[in-house]
């Protein structure tokens, strides 16, 4: 963590947010797979990816489980073989 002065010469303290983070909201989710919130949300309503229901409002998105879905919708280029 560092330290940096405000505009009253005070010095405060900073932390540089970790992104992605090991689990996301549906806004972070959505920002990681760039696409909107109400994707992630229909996404997770169809079972498309898996969530974690911490209660009926927060959702909460496992950065694992989103690069699971994004590498079972990857199509290859042309030329290249998935695994």
């Amino acid at each position: 963590m560092g330290m940096n002065s405000n505009s009253n010469g005070k010095e405060t303290r900073h932390t540089s947010p970790v992104f992605p983070p090991a689990a996301m909201r549906t806004g972070q989710a959505a920002h990681y797979l760039g696409v909107s919130r109400r994707t992630v949300f229909d996404l997770a309503t169809r079972g498309a990816v898996a969530v974690v229901r911490v209660n009926p409002k927060l959702l909460l998105f496992k950065r694992s489980d989103l690069d699971a879905f994004l590498e079972a919708h990857r199509v290859a280029a042309i030329g290249e073989q998935l695994n």
